[in-house]
């Protein structure tokens, strides 16, 4: 099984709902409750819950090949199904983890597997596919475990 690129759309909307950031807001606007890039990575980083698959052990499974993988629930042009999500075969996975994500506008754009480098997922959620509300309504989550993204909703 191969895994899926995420595609940069993704990224970028994960990227802005991790940093509270606002395409049209400059360096100058001071709002209470952003916070800044740099206040936010180091922040962030301390707070990871992994450093591998490894660590994974309560949210993944392994197959007969004793590979590990994390079951997603996955959704694209209004077809959904689910899948099995590897590490990638090629390469050192040393700190590679696996994630189920959810992109959606009022309804599923997107659902499939996220498999990245440890600190690229963590901001997963443990079982639980939520994000923050977006001003822009582009919504984005993930999360550890087997279909975890199956149901997602906004944080109160």
């Amino acid at each position: 099984m191969g895994s899926v690129l995420v595609p940069p759309f993704v990224l970028a909307c994960a990227f802005l709902a991790l940093v509270g950031g606002h395409p049209n807001r400059n360096s100058n606007d001071h709002d209470s409750g952003a916070v800044s890039i740099e206040a936010a990575i180091p922040r962030r980083l301390n707070e990871l819950q992994f450093e591998s698959v490894d660590d994974q052990v309560d949210f993944i499974s392994y197959d007969e090949e004793n590979k590990p993988y994390m079951l997603c629930a996955t959704a694209s042009g209004g077809k959904r199904s689910s899948k099995r999500c590897y590490l990638p075969d090629d390469g050192p996975h040393y700190d590679m983890g696996l994630a189920c994500y959810t992109l959606w506008h009022e309804k599923t754009i997107v659902q499939d597997c996220w498999v990245n480098q440890m600190i690229s997922l963590e901001q997963c959620k443990k079982r639980r596919c939520s994000a923050a509300a977006s001003t822009m309504g582009i919504h984005f989550c993930c999360c550890f475990g087997h279909e975890c993204n199956d149901a997602y909703e906004l944080e109160a």
